[in-house]
């Protein structure tokens, strides 16, 4: 009797349940035709947060179900070199750094991470010959590696040789290679070291005068397919909106003055679509932007996405503010997959500064800042998404971002 008074109130809550799920669907249906938000950028969202942006160091931790008490830290004292110190290189010639990292601690070390941070004069191809790291190694894209050890103790090392080539558009000047090293649990406990690469026997870049009668040929424009100047919404979503369902308002977007407004609050992370007549997979894609002088906060990222196609694709180019420190990533999902240091082709945090992100049908993604071309990544399984359109994320947890884009447009290539 029990068991079917049991199968009968199981029925009816699936039932009920059901009834619910259809009623939502209708009136979402009835009540309006606009895009909703979602879990990630896609063709039809309005506004979306982004998946928690946990750190890769945080999904080591979860990964191996490490704890602090496991990780013997209280004697680490790493040290890092990479040999060699300083080269001459030619553009298209290939460039091997052998990079040691060493235990100078009376206990071995497990657990250590070593990040890269690669100038865009180096185009990197890979690493090998891992020597005395333990395995596996664990890689995050082409910047961080997690090494499991052990690291022996009093002189115990590891090395790891990066393999690369000096782009073909460098200058002669100098660039700098930077690997950091720091255990698990110990994120002030950086070292870092650095080598100097010398681009020789190449152009001197700069600026270039012509006699005032001189004539050259003038490079043919690209198709402009799609143009947004916010003289109207022209489709981009505006209001204020709650994306997490606490009851508080995480992002808003107006059009004001010619500018698309956004808000990013507290520590919150938002995605603005384009409209439809914006979405392609292959082209080139352009904003411009600028912090607005409501916000009250220095810390902020302004990004473009392209080839959305739900919140486990987009590749997502952003530039990354604290004050005027300026960095730059390329994001497939959220695997950083390139980033760099952007302070000299930045134009300052309070002024405006163009994004450029353009993808071919091979699947090559690469990023520009004010013109000046950042770094390049090649997808061998690209995304086939076409939605694209603009991001903001607040970093303080305090306060709020208020970002005026301006001139989004996308081309053919």
């Amino acid at each position: 009797m029990f068991q079917k008074i049991k199968s009968e109130v199981q029925i009816f809550i699936t039932l009920v349940f059901a009834a619910a799920v259809l009623i939502f669907l209708s009136m979402s249906v009835q009540v309006s035709n606009d895009p909703a938000p979602a879990a990630g950028p896609t063709v039809e969202t309005t506004v979306i947060k982004a998946d928690s942006e946990s750190s890769f160091r945080e999904k080591i931790i979860a990964e191996y179900g490490l704890t602090e008490d496991e990780v013997t830290i209280a004697a680490a004292n790493l040290s890092v070199s990479v040999n060699p110190s300083s080269v001459n290189r030619n553009p298209n010639s290939s460039l091997s750094i052998k990079v040691t990292i060493t235990n100078n601690g009376p206990s071995p070390v497990n657990y250590i991470f070593f990040q890269s941070d690669f100038p865009k004069e180096y185009v990197f191809n890979n690493f090998n010959s891992f020597v005395g790291t333990g395995s596996p190694v664990v890689t995050n894209g082409q910047n961080i590696l997690f090494l499991p050890g052990p690291l022996a103790a009093n002189g115990g090392q590891a090395s790891i040789t990066v393999n690369g080539t000096i782009a073909a558009n460098s200058c002669n000047g100098a660039a700098f290679y930077t690997a950091t090293v720091y255990p698990l649990f110990e994120t002030t406990n950086i070292k870092q070291s650095s080598t100097t690469i010398n681009i020789v026997n190449s152009q001197t870049c700069g600026d270039m005068y012509f006699p005032q009668l001189s004539k050259f040929p003038t490079p043919t424009p690209q198709p402009l397919v799609y143009e947004a100047t916010f003289d109207d919404d022209d489709g981009w979503p505006t209001g204020e909106f709650d994306i997490d369902d606490d009851d508080e308002d995480d992002c808003a977007a107006d059009i004001d003055g010619g500018k698309y407004k956004a808000t990013a609050y507290k520590d919150e992370t938002c995605f603005f679509p384009a409209p439809k007549a914006a979405e392609r997979t292959i082209g080139a894609f352009e904003v411009e932007f600028k912090r607005d002088g409501d916000s009250d906060s220095d810390k902020f990222d302004a990004g473009i996405y392209i080839d959305g196609e739900g919140g486990d694709e987009y590749y997502l180019f952003r530039i990354e503010y604290d004050n005027n420190n300026c960095d730059y990533r390329l994001y497939r999902h959220d695997s950083s997959k390139v980033s760099g240091d952007c302070d000299d082709e930045s134009n300052g945090y309070k002024n405006t500064n163009t994004l450029r992100i353009t993808r071919n049908s091979s699947g090559a993604i690469s990023i520009y800042l004010n013109g000046q071309f950042l770094r390049s990544y090649t997808d061998g399984s690209p995304y086939g998404g076409k939605g694209t359109g603009v991001y903001l994320r607040e970093r303080t947890n305090d306060g709020k971002i208020v970002v005026d884009f301006d001139n989004f447009k996308v081309f053919t290539n």
